[in-house]
């Protein structure tokens, strides 16, 4: 889950996130946000919250051979 941010400067930054059991692409996304705008994450970012904006959803997928890749989600 890629959630796209600004800093402080107006500089692009993108944010990436594991989100474990998410329903649909929707919920994803809301995990990723709720994840982001934590107290941990607020700290680290100087309180910069991260609201809705461009967001990239990708499922983890495991071949044969138990090679890992991203397939990005449409």
């Amino acid at each position: 889950m890629g959630l796209e941010a600004r800093t402080a400067s107006g500089r692009r930054l993108w944010l990436f996130y594991v989100v474990n059991q998410a329903c649909d692409a929707g919920h994803a996304v809301h995990q990723a946000l709720v994840r982001a705008n934590s107290a941990p994450e607020l700290a680290a970012r100087d309180g910069a919250l991260i609201k809705s904006g461009r967001a990239e959803v990708h499922q983890i997928h495991r071949d044969r051979l138990g090679r890992l890749s991203l397939v990005r989600h449409i």
